[in-house]
C-alpha cells in the first residue's frame, strides 16, 4: 500500500537503542502521495512524519513488530 500510494517513500533511521533481544527506533517517514492512499485518490502533496518501531529479535531475526507513526500529521500534510 505505501509503494503504491507513496512511489518515493523513504523511511530514515534517526536513532537506534537495544537491551538483549529488544530493539526500539525513532525514524521518519516521507513521501509524495501519488496515488490512492486509505481510499483517497493522490493528492500530489508531500509529507514526513515521525515513527517508533520496537523490535523483539529471536535467533537475529525479528520475531514481533509495533509500529507508530504520527498519522494524524501524515492525513494533514496530504489535506485529507
Amino acid at each position: 500500500m505505501w509503494k503504491t500510494a507513496f512511489p518515493d517513500f523513504n523511511y530514515k533511521i534517526d536513532a537506534v537503542i537495544g537491551d538483549g533481544d529488544r530493539v526500539a527506533s525513532v525514524g521518519t517517514i516521507s513521501g509524495t502521495h501519488l496515488g490512492e492512499y486509505d481510499s483517497n485518490p493522490a493528492s500530489g502533496r508531500k509529507f514526513s512524519v515521525k515513527t517508533v518501531d520496537l523490535l523483539t529479535l529471536r535467533d537475529g531475526k525479528i520475531c514481533e513488530h509495533r509500529g507508530l507513526y504520527e498519522d494524524t500529521l501524515l492525513m494533514k500534510q496530504l489535506g485529507l
